[in-house]
């Protein structure tokens, strides 16, 4: 039997998944400037979880399934030996899937496309790398990590580089467990049993809870408004939520079964959990409403069924264009971007959703090819920071790319 742990003193469980929402977040001077731009409501995509079933006594890849019950299940990694994958994540346009695969002794972080190619390695550290989850603007990674012998909470780029810590805690405090919040400001995790929020960089430490019993497992409502999080306050751990500021904690199951990992639909109507009904090591994928109600069992076998992740259908090229358009919008009204300057990117976006909208993919994709040389050119002429310009080329780029690939 394979057990599947964060430490020897901690219990078997599983921990967090990446909330699939799809928005542009700048940094630098946008971390107190940060606009108003959710991705909220999505469309509810397949769910990534973990399971055993055709390899038994936990050796665990990883599958995809739908609602309803009963929808075709698939298989995405097909490990042999001493090789299993934990922690599927998804990416916030639902086209990739960050994970842990555990592998002689260690475990690392992986990327794959969502039909399971293109497998990439990310870490190759001394100590176990973990809790993969990612960023909302889909350039960075934040995991937990002990390769200094302490569970820390380490951020890293989508493309390895600039790994930090952003936890720099004890040997006798862990951290694990992280989720970004919906505008990428913030980071929740656990911390020694409790749940904590952070920003992104590592300051401003806050506690939400402070309890005698184990809470774990924190991931943001698709609003930003609560989180939902696991806690055992009695025999049986149970699927709670609270409000971002840690009050107002509500228990939302009570049947008398083990329930970890709980995760928010895209559409936040729903969450997502793994359940044991207390028969051995039967564990399944369950579905209840926002308010507790409403159980539906996804997946029923002998095996591990654990880890799931939810998948976040994508907006279409012309919702992420309005997405853009909403960002240099909002640069101007924080005075980032003087408003001449805005007004001439915003320009060339909405002549790029025109084009999309007549089915002229060329003549779009030429206007985002002309965005991306005026914000080159701003940042040359000091109008805008490199560290923004390069965020307003990244998701320009990703579109490009979406458009040609229609």
């Amino acid at each position: 039997m394979k057990v599947i742990c964060l430490q020897a003193s901690l219990p078997v469980r599983v921990f967090a998944s990446a909330l699939l929402v799809a928005i542009l977040v700048t940094t630098g001077f946008l971390w107190s400037h940060q606009p108003a731009l959710a991705a909220y409501p999505g469309l509810n995509g397949k769910i990534a979880f973990i399971s055993d079933r055709d390899r038994e006594e936990g050796y665990l890849d990883i599958y995809v399934t739908s609602l309803p019950p009963g929808s075709p299940v698939t298989r995405l990694t097909n490990n042999s030996g001493e090789v299993w994958d934990v922690h599927p994540a998804w990416s916030p346009d639902g086209s990739r899937i960050v994970f842990a695969r555990y592998d002689t002794n260690d475990y690392e972080i992986f990327t794959m496309n969502a039909d399971g190619s293109n497998v990439v390695q990310l870490t190759n550290n001394a100590g176990w790398d973990y809790n993969p989850a990612w960023s909302p603007d889909g350039l960075r990674i934040a995991y937990a990590g002990n390769a200094t012998g302490v569970w820390q909470i380490y951020v890293m780029n989508y493309d390895r580089s600039n790994k930090q810590a952003v936890t720099s805690s004890g040997n006798d405090v862990y951290n694990v467990e992280p989720d970004w919040s919906p505008d990428g400001s913030k980071i929740a995790f656990e911390q020694n049993g409790e749940i904590c929020i952070m920003n992104a960089d590592g300051s401003g430490f806050v506690k939400l809870t402070n309890n005698t019993w184990f809470d774990a497992e924190p991931q943001w409502h698709p609003d930003g408004s609560k989180l939902v999080y696991s806690s055992r306050s009695g025999a049986f751990p149970q699927i709670y939520v609270m409000n971002a500021d840690g009050s107002s904690q509500i228990q939302l199951t009570s049947d008398e079964v083990n329930k970890w990992e709980p995760a928010w639909s895209p559409d936040g109507k729903q969450i997502v959990f793994q359940r044991n009904d207390g028969e051995g090591l039967d564990w399944e994928i369950a579905i209840i409403n926002a308010d507790g109600s409403g159980l539906i069992k996804l997946t029923d076998n002998t095996g591990w069924d654990l880890h799931p992740a939810w998948q976040r259908i994508p907006y279409t090229a012309q919702e992420q264009v309005d997405l853009v358009v909403g960002q240099v919008k909002d640069l101007v009204e924080n005075e980032v971007l003087i408003p001449g300057t805005g007004l001439s990117l915003t320009n060339k976006l909405e002549a790029a959703e025109r084009q999309l909208d007549r089915g002229n993919t060329n003549a779009a994709t030429n206007s985002l090819r002309a965005f991306i040389n005026q914000v080159n050119g701003f940042i040359k002429a000091g109008k805008l920071s490199p560290q923004m310009g390069q965020q307003l080329i990244a998701s320009v780029n990703g579109l490009i790319v979406r458009i040609e690939g229609t």
